[in-house]
């Protein structure tokens, strides 16, 4: 028996091996990361009352109802094929496989834009004046489309009206489309992750959690509600699809013996800058805060083409990341704060239209070269929506016994949801890239050059390739 199983393993081709190693449990290299930003989301329940139980060693497959399969389509490596024909085909089969979803998210780009304009309005009425702010638009979008997936009756309405969704049909078409597009193989930019967490106790319909599972890539899961236990999986899958940079934020959710459902959604994002910094380049400059002035580190780099933007309120430039992201920063001119500007339409109007990437004419009129000051930074933000915030939202049915009849037969008496965000931004970055999205005009590069420097208070906006808002948010303190 043995000297056949030696026999087999030697027996393997080398290349199913090489394949096989492709196929590990992906994990982050800080080293090569020049933006990490993440978003988690959780909305418990209070109703019931249960017991503790003791911690002891755990697997998250002890606790798995239904394990999400995300269809996706190999990213094909070049190396692996004796014809170059034959690696082309393959490229075009995955090319053509993520088309499709890329499509529909795009035909859904006027809505996911109308949400975050009017989450960026809501999110600087939240925030403390003169403290950071990040938050992810389209993680927010994602947890209340779940809520609207597994809600019914009035409380469904009033989460479809405010996601702008007339159906559940077009809802998850949508997510469906951004589940599978955010996790796609060959890039590592972005990675959605969901789940639903129930007590082991209750009475749950198994069709819902299938459903939820296909359409939002949903892993779900089932346990003792208050238990140490419990939370320690709990944390252990936030953790793990956050890269373990959110910890504090991650340990300070738990489940009560109160709690009685929970959903959580992850949002990781990593890019390069099209051209790198130079740390030699980086100088001791002081950046002039609200409330007086602090000390940063300012990274110099000159970006060879990007986008400048004058307008009424601001100036803006926008540059171009790889894997098809784009980031927009914003200093807002004398008289404006950086969340009046945030808050305002014509700054949404000009982050939402990054997207026109084809509209060669105005980029020919506003491209140039970009001499760059920005300070290093690392932000974080957390965020707690209740009864209040969602009556100003319109959700009044979320704060005060919300139907999820669908899901459970047990009654829900409320709704909370805690949405916590990082990002950090500095000169390192990844030196070889899949591809770098560098755009020329006409065959011609920039001749005027625009230097801004951002020693004040800015404002970012990152969207990916279809033009959706990923991060956004206002640096007051690097």
């Amino acid at each position: 028996m043995k000297k056949n199983l030696a026999r087999a393993i030697g027996d393997i081709d080398e290349r199913f091996i090489r394949e096989a190693d492709e196929y590990r449990t992906w994990t982050i290299d800080w080293r090569r990361i020049l933006i990490p930003a993440l978003c988690v989301l959780l909305v418990t329940v209070s109703i019931i009352h249960f017991r503790h139980r003791a911690v002891s060693d755990f697997s998250l497959d002890d606790y798995y109802i239904c394990k999400a399969e995300i269809p996706s389509y190999r990213a094909p490596r070049q190396e692996d094929y004796l014809k170059h024909e034959q690696y082309t085909q393959e490229a075009r089969k995955h090319y053509n496989f993520y088309r499709e979803y890329r499509r529909t998210v795009m035909s859904y780009s006027a809505i996911l834009n109308d949400f975050a304009g009017r989450m960026n309005a809501i999110m600087t009425d939240m925030n403390e004046p003169g403290e950071n702010l990040v938050y992810s638009p389209v993680s927010l979008y994602i947890v209340l489309s779940m809520l609207a997936d597994v809600a019914e009756g009035v409380t469904r309405k009033e989460l479809l009206d405010f996601i702008g969704i007339s159906s559940l049909e077009e809802l998850e078409t949508l997510n469906r489309a951004l589940m599978i597009f955010n996790n796609r193989e060959g890039t590592k930019t972005v990675r959605e992750a969901n789940s639903l967490w129930l007590d082991r106790k209750l009475n749950y319909n198994r069709e819902v959690l299938e459903n939820i599972s296909w359409n939002f890539g949903t892993d779900s899961f089932h346990g003792t509600m208050g238990s140490a236990q419990y939370n320690k999986a709990f944390h252990s899958w936030l953790n793990e699809r956050t890269g373990n940079i959110l910890k504090k934020e991650v340990q300070s959710l738990k489940f009560t013996d109160e709690t009685l459902f929970a959903i959580a959604s992850t949002m990781f994002f990593q890019d390069k800058w099209s051209t790198e910094f130079d740390r030699n380049n980086t100088y001791k400059a002081v950046f002039h805060a609200l409330n007086g002035e602090e000390n940063v580190d300012m990274m110099y780099n000159r970006f060879p083409f990007g986008v400048y933007y004058d307008r009424a309120e601001f100036t803006a430039l926008q540059l171009y990341m790889g894997d098809g992201v784009t980031i927009l920063l914003a200093l807002p001119k004398e008289g404006y704060s950086a969340e009046e500007v945030m808050a305002n339409n014509d700054f949404h109007y000009v982050a939402a239209n990054l997207a026109e990437i084809y509209d060669w004419e105005q980029m020919e009129e506003n491209s140039c070269i970009i001499d760059l000051h920005l300070p290093r930074f690392d932000i974080s933000s957390t965020y707690h929506f209740d009864g209040e915030e969602f009556r100003e939202m319109q959700l009044k049915s979320l704060g005060a016994d919300p139907d999820f009849s669908g899901l459970l037969k047990d009654t829900v008496k409320e709704v909370i949801i805690d949405h916590s965000c990082r990002l950090k931004a500095d000169e390192e970055g990844i030196t070889a890239a899949a591809f770098t999205v560098e755009l020329g005009v006409g065959g011609v590069m920039p001749e005027q050059i625009k230097e801004m420097i951002f020693d004040r208070p800015f404002i970012f906006d990152i969207r990916d390739e279809a033009g959706i808002s990923l991060f956004a948010g206002i640096v007051n303190h690097p």
